[in-house]
This record gives C-alpha cells, sequence and structure tokens, in this order.
C-alpha cells in the first residue's frame, strides 16, 4: 500500500481541497475532492485491492472441525489391550498412533523383546498411512501381489488396525511381540475399547 499512499499523496498536493460546483458536466469526477476520488477507487491498483477484499469477504469458511485421538484415550485403548494380552499370557509392546501416524501412547509388557517395540510402531504406522488393517496388508501379499513390496511404509504383518470415529480415521494401534495372529487379537480388543469412546 505504501505505492499507493505515495500516489494519493502527490494528487493531494497537485488538487485543491475541493473543486467547483460549475465544473464541466463532461467530467462529473471533476466536483469531486482527491480523497473521495481515492477512496472511490479510481486508481487502478486501488480497484484490484477493493475487488481481492470484496472476494475475500465473500468465501465461506475453509476450516474443518475432525475428532482427535487425546492421550487419555490411547490409554484407555491401550489398557484394553494389555488386558487381553495378560488374559492370554502374553508378552507384547502395544503402540497407539494419531492419524498423522505420530506417536500417541507405547507400553511395552515386562518381558517382551525389545525388537517389537519398532515392529509394534511401523504396524500402527501402516494401519494409518494405508487406511487399512495389516492384516488386509499381509493378504495382498498373500495373494500373490509382490510388487506391495515397493510401497513406502507397508507392513505386511497382522497387528495394525485403524482406530475410526464413526467414518473418520483418528489412528491406529499396533501390537507386536507374539504370532501376528495373537498380536491382532490383542489389537482388535484395543479397537473394541476404542469403539465404545466418545
Amino acid at each position: 500500500m505504501a505505492g499507493a499512499e505515495f500516489i494519493y499523496t502527490r494528487n493531494l498536493a497537485r488538487f485543491p481541497a475541493s473543486l467547483p460546483a460549475t465544473s464541466s458536466p463532461q467530467d462529473p469526477s471533476a466536483s469531486m475532492s482527491p480523497p473521495l476520488l481515492y477512496h472511490l477507487g479510481m486508481f487502478p491498483a486501488n480497484k484490484l485491492f477493493l475487488a481481492a477484499l470484496l472476494c475475500a469477504a465473500a468465501l465461506p469458511g475453509q476450516l474443518a472441525t475432525k475428532k482427535t485421538l487425546t492421550l487419555e484415550a490411547a490409554k484407555k485403548i491401550s489398557a484394553a489391550a494389555e488386558a487381553e494380552a495378560k488374559k492370554n499370557g502374553w508378552t507384547v509392546v502395544i503402540c497407539i498412533v494419531d492419524d498423522g501416524a505420530n506417536l500417541v501412547y507405547l507400553q511395552k509388557i515386562d518381558g517382551t523383546q525389545i525388537g517389537s517395540i519398532d515392529v509394534a510402531q511401523a504396524k500402527a504406522k501402516a494401519a494409518v498411512r494405508f487406511k487399512r488393517p495389516t492384516k488386509a496388508q499381509e493378504d495382498t501379499l498373500a495373494g500373490g501381489r509382490q510388487a506391495v513390496l515397493a510401497l513406502p511404509g507397508f507392513m505386511p504383518v497382522e497387528g495394525g488396525i485403524p482406530i475410526m470415529s464413526g467414518t473418520e480415521l483418528i489412528g491406529a494401534i499396533g501390537v507386536s511381540g507374539v504370532q501376528s495372529n495373537q498380536d491382532g487379537i490383542v489389537a482388535a480388543a484395543g479397537i473394541a475399547a476404542a469403539n465404545l469412546l466418545k
């Protein structure tokens, strides 16, 4: 706006504060003072600015609202999964991530192999990235589609399940530590708890 202000200042110096009412009828703007000309958008730069301002004001809101997986919710989901694991005498790592595949909560039951820490996170992240359980990814590979191994973040091992709120993806759970089908059972127990959350 600095350029517009400079033009405006120059025109104020060039024209008197007002013009006589007897000015030529051929030029209605002749009876207007330079400030009025300026505010009516007589300068091209102002016309563009005014048009942009009006368009912006007419646009509807572009922000959306969505549900977010909280730490409290993640702990409840993990607790349900842990209860299922302990009921069966399984030692596992339980990982909860948000809808961006970022870690929210992770717990390792005593005695679980440390390699499962990374595997559980990989399962949860893959479930978010592909918006489907890692069991589905495992089945795809088992069906002969070797090309899926080239997909970034693909994890064809059961134990990762998306966490949904209605039709909206809000995160995922990943479990590792025992056989993959058993990991899936523990993860499903966590999802059952997630479905009860409001």
